[in-house]
């Protein structure tokens, strides 16, 4: 399964996006922390989406993830939803989608 992650604003206009061929789905099977705020409850076949008040909590399980990454291409998707979820946490009105499986081309 692969993902895309956006940007969005209130009326789901995309600010910004980025999508991967897979390997996040096994990263987040690799990282399946009971404490995790946020990464456990991305659906790899559905949609999450978070907002600007749980930022903090991505920001930092999508760093700690980036230990784990397998390969360049994880950590480019990493660094780039990090960058997004920034810049979500420093926008009202703004939010971050996990589009699992292709839904959102």
């Amino acid at each position: 399964m692969a993902f895309t992650v956006t940007l969005e604003d209130e009326l789901g206009m995309e600010l910004a996006s980025v999508s991967e061929n897979g390997h996040f789905e096994k990263l987040l099977e690799q990282i399946n922390d009971k404490n995790m705020i946020c990464l456990k409850f991305i659906d790899p076949y559905g949609i999450a989406v978070f907002n600007r008040l749980q930022m903090q909590y991505l920001i930092s399980e999508l760093s700690l993830s980036l230990t784990k990454a397998i390969d360049k291409e994880s950590t480019q998707f990493i660094n780039a939803t990090v960058e997004m979820a920034k810049r979500c946490k420093a926008e009202e009105n703004t939010y971050i989608y996990f589009y699992g499986d292709r839904i959102k081309n």
